[in-house]
């Protein structure tokens, strides 16, 4: 019986990591298996992410983030809506950065986005949460609410500020 915790990706990791799957029988079909998911998803990634996508990539990594932390459709929802809002430059890299920030404080926390950033940075990203909690609309809001839904946020961030979704 094959066990996926932690995600088929991890999983066919780990088969490969272990080295099991190296003798002919059922796990050598299932790392034939990864190695072909592997191959077609290189494929997908052929022509590469979108600029503003990419743009998102580097502020994040910029704020101590690793893009890869981020789930696509969190990458791709955030620039729906920088997108959204042309007359403010859409998804420029101001912009992404903007956003980047925020989403790597509530995805680290106070203290470790502190370090990485400093506490100017910190106490910005935090007022930008009290003002969206107390808004309840907004660029803001939504990207929290995003955060939120996509479940990417710090337990620290949710207590301290009592998020939760309706």
């Amino acid at each position: 019986m094959t066990s996926w915790a932690g995600g088929r990706a991890a999983w066919c990791a780990k088969l490969i990591e272990t080295g099991r799957g190296s003798e002919a029988g059922p796990e050598q079909l299932q790392l034939q298996e990864c190695d072909r998911v592997g191959s077609m998803l290189g494929l997908l990634e052929l022509f590469g992410a979108s600029r503003p996508v990419q743009r998102l990539d580097r502020a994040l990594r910029a704020i101590g983030v690793h893009p890869r932390l981020v789930p696509g459709a969190v990458k791709i929802a955030t620039i729906r809506q920088l997108e959204s809002r042309p007359r403010q430059g859409g998804a420029d890299e101001t912009a992404c950065a903007h956003a980047a920030a925020l989403l790597g404080y509530l995805m680290h926390g106070q203290q470790i986005f502190t370090e990485d950033n400093g506490a100017l940075a910190a106490a910005g990203a935090e007022d930008r949460i009290m003002a969206a909690i107390g808004a309840g609309t907004g660029p803001d809001a939504r990207l929290v609410l995003l955060a939120l839904h996509a479940g990417i946020v710090a337990q620290e961030v949710i207590d301290d500020y009592r998020l939760e979704v309706d």
